[in-house]
C-alpha cells in the first residue's frame, strides 16, 4: 500500500517545514517502533549470522589458513552443516536485542535534540551535510550507551563461534563458563575498550554517510523512497566496514583470547602485524563487506519503513 511508503500529509508537512527528509524522534510511537524493529532484527540476523560466524573465525585464525569468505563458508558447512553456520544464533539475536533497541532510540533522540544546535550549519553546509554532522555525533553517543549491554553478548557469542568444533553440544553455555573461569564477571567485558574504539567510529561513519547519501539521493536522483534508502544503506555499510575493519579484527582477537585472557589491545595489534602484516588486519574483510553492505541496504529500507509505520498521526 502507498501509505507504507510515504508519511501521511501531517507528518510530511512537519518534515518539509523543517527542511528535512527524516522523521524526528518526537514523531514516532516508540512502542510500535520497538515491536516492529524486533521482527526486522530477527529476520536480518537470520540472513547475516553465517557471515558473522565466518568473519570471526577468519579474524581469529592465523595467516596460513584461507582468507576467502566463500571458501570459509563452504568449509564450515561441509564440516559442521547448518549448525556450524548458525552456532549461537539464538543467544546472539535475543541477547543483543535490548542493546540494539537502546542504540537506535539513542540515535534518533540525539539526532532530534541536535537539530536546533546545528541549525546554523545548514546555510553553510546544506541540510544533508548538517544532518551528517548530527548523525556522526548521534552514532558515537548511541554506541557509548548501548555497548554496556552489548559487550557481554559479543564476548560470549564470539568465543562460541571460535570454539565450536561440532562436538560441543552447548557452545554458548561452554563459552559463558570459560569466560567466567578465566576472569570472573569482568571477563564478560573483555575487549570493552577495543569494542568502543571499533564501534564508535564505525557507527559514526555509518550514520553520517547514510544521512548525507540519503539526502543527496532524495534531492537529486528522483528515486522511489525505498531505492534511496537501500542505496544509502549500501554506501554507508561499505564505507563503515572498509574504514574500521582493522579495528574490528583487533577487537575480535582480544575478545576471543587468542593471545591469552589478559593480552592488551596493543599486544594483540602488534602480534597481528608481526604475523600477517597489514593484510593480516584485513582478514575477513570480504565477509564483513558482505555482512554490512547488502545487510545495511536491506536494513535501511526496513528501518525507514518501520519509522513511517510508527509515526504518530495527529487527528
Amino acid at each position: 500500500m502507498s501509505s507504507d511508503l510515504a508519511p501521511p500529509v501531517g507528518v510530511q508537512r512537519t518534515a518539509e517545514s523543517a527542511g528535512r527528509h527524516w522523521i524526528s524522534a518526537d514523531e514516532v510511537s516508540w512502542s510500535r517502533f520497538a515491536s516492529q524493529s524486533c521482527l526486522l532484527y530477527v529476520a536480518l540476523a537470520a540472513v547475516n549470522h553465517p557471515l558473522a560466524v565466518v568473519k570471526t573465525r577468519l579474524q581469529h585464525s592465523s595467516g596460513e589458513q584461507t582468507n576467502s569468505t566463500q571458501a570459509a563458508l563452504r568449509f564450515q558447512y561441509r564440516t559442521h552443516g547448518l549448525r556450524g553456520l548458525y552456532v549461537g544464533y539464538v543467544a546472539a539475536t535475543l541477547g543483543a536485542m535490548p542493546g540494539e533497541l537502546l542504540y537506535v532510540a539513542t540515535v534518533e533522540r540525539v539526532r532530534t535534540e541536535l537539530g536546533p544546535v546545528t541549525q546554523s550549519l545548514t546555510p553553510v553546509l546544506g541540510e544533508g551535510a548538517a544532518d551528517g554532522v548530527r548523525l556522526f555525533v548521534a552514532g558515537a553517543v548511541a554506541n557509548l550507551s548501548s555497548l554496556v549491554l552489548y559487550t557481554p553478548v559479543d564476548v560470549v557469542v564470539q568465543r562460541a563461534f571460535v570454539a565450536f568444533d561440532g562436538t560441543n553440544q552447548r557452545p554458548v553455555l561452554d563459552a559463558i563458563r570459560a569466560t567466567w573461569r578465566d576472569a570472573g564477571a569482568l571477563g564478560f567485558y573483555r575487549g570493552y575498550w577495543a569494542s568502543l574504539a571499533t564501534y564508535a567510529p564505525s557507527c559514526a561513519v555509518w550514520w553520517s554517510v547514510y544521512g548525507m547519501s540519503r539526502h543527496s539521493l532524495k534531492e537529486n536522483a528522483h528515486l522511489p523512497a525505498w531505492a534511496s534508502d537501500a542505496a544509502a544503506g549500501l554506501v554507508a555499510g561499505t564505507a563503515s566496514a572498509a574504514a574500521t575493519h582493522p579495528l574490528d579484527t583487533i577487537k575480535t582477537r582480544v575478545q576471543t583470547g587468542v593471545h591469552g585472557p589478559s593480552a592488551s589491545w596493543w599486544t594483540v595489534a602488534s602480534s597481528a602485524l608481526r604475523s600477517g602484516g597489514i593484510s593480516g588486519l584485513y582478514r575477513g574483510l570480504g565477509a564483513r563487506l558482505m555482512e554490512l553492505g547488502p545487510m545495511s541496504a536491506i536494513g535501511a529500507v526496513g528501518y525507514e519503513m518501520i519509522k513511517r509505520n510508527s509515526r504518530i498521526v495527529d487527528d
